[in-house]
């Protein structure tokens, strides 16, 4: 009988060790879960941010910061230290973005505003932020109307001036 009560004890102590094991495993993928929903979180609200900071470039025309058009493949592959120092900086949200833009070309026989005939030009714009373990390249193109007087020699064609694409680059 003494066995017998020896040898349930060791089945129980099994079992809690057991049980033990499954909780402790239990712990550990909900931590990573959390940290897994933390990183997402991160990323989604730097998308946020950095679309609004996007959308207030976009309102300011201007021409600082303008470089030779790159294709988009050539400026995800530049290293943080280029961006810092090729690119123009704004700050927003307590987080630093670096921006570029980039000429694309003109159009000379846009009707805009009430059959207005203007050249429009159109540029991209660029906006690169990091934040800890988190990259996001967002790139815009723009259209514009130009001071340039036009000099239209086909047909004219109705263009909404303002942003035309956005994309995240990945």
């Amino acid at each position: 009988m003494k066995f017998l009560s020896g040898f349930t004890l060791l089945i129980v102590l099994v079992f809690l060790h057991v049980f033990a094991l499954l909780a402790l495993n239990s712990l550990s993928q909900s931590a990573l879960l959390t940290k897994a929903a933390a990183d997402q979180y991160q990323a989604a609200h730097l998308l946020v941010s950095t679309e609004n900071g996007l959308l207030q470039l976009e309102k300011k025309v201007s021409q600082d910061c303008l470089i030779h058009p790159l294709s988009s493949a050539s400026l995800l592959k530049k290293p943080f230290s280029w961006w810092q120092t090729h690119a123009c900086i704004v700050k927003q949200e307590n987080r630093q973005f670096y921006y570029v833009r980039e000429f694309l070309g003109k159009d000379q026989c846009c009707i805009i505003k009430q059959n207005h005939i203007a050249v429009v030009e159109f540029y991209r714009l660029s906006l690169f932020a990091a934040h800890h373990n988190s990259e996001i390249l967002l790139q815009s193109t723009i259209a514009s109307p130009s001071d340039e007087k036009p000099i239209c020699t086909n047909t004219p064609h109705t263009m909404v001036t303002g942003r035309q694409m956005l994309r995240e680059i990945k």
